[in-house]
């Protein structure tokens, strides 16, 4: 049996973080392991475990996804990470892509590519 992609989710909205989990959870090999309300939730959740993506929101009521990304790339975890956003500005993307994200989405208009990226990471891994 296959292991499943275990997936984080950072975001403090409710129905955001609804909102993805019904997405994905049409796909069989998937596994949420940690639903994250705010960035030090965050850090305890990779405290004992390391998911093989993560979706971060960028603005979360009391801290910065992006702090959450630093987080991962400076541990040096093997982890994909999605920064998501409503405020798709320049300033935002390059933080992020210098920070080492590896998808910046814009909620609104990019929301279904999480799928896309979710689906080639598990063809990815099968094919190991």
């Amino acid at each position: 049996m296959k292991e499943a992609l275990k997936i984080m989710i950072v975001d403090d909205s409710v129905f955001i973080l609804e909102r993805i989990i019904n997405f994905i959870a049409e796909i069989n090999e998937v596994k949420i392991t940690g639903i994250c309300r705010s960035a030090d939730e965050a850090f305890e959740y990779l405290s004992g475990e390391i998911p093989d993506l993560a979706i971060i929101d960028i603005r979360l009521k009391d801290s910065s996804g992006i702090d959450v990304l630093n987080h991962i790339k400076n541990k040096q975890l093997k982890t994909v990470t999605i920064m998501m956003t409503n405020y798709p500005s320049e300033q935002y993307k390059q933080a992020c892509i210098d920070l080492g994200a590896d998808y910046f989405l814009e909620k609104s208009f990019e929301f279904f590519k999480i799928q896309d990226i979710i689906l080639k990471m598990i063809a990815k891994k099968t094919l190991r």
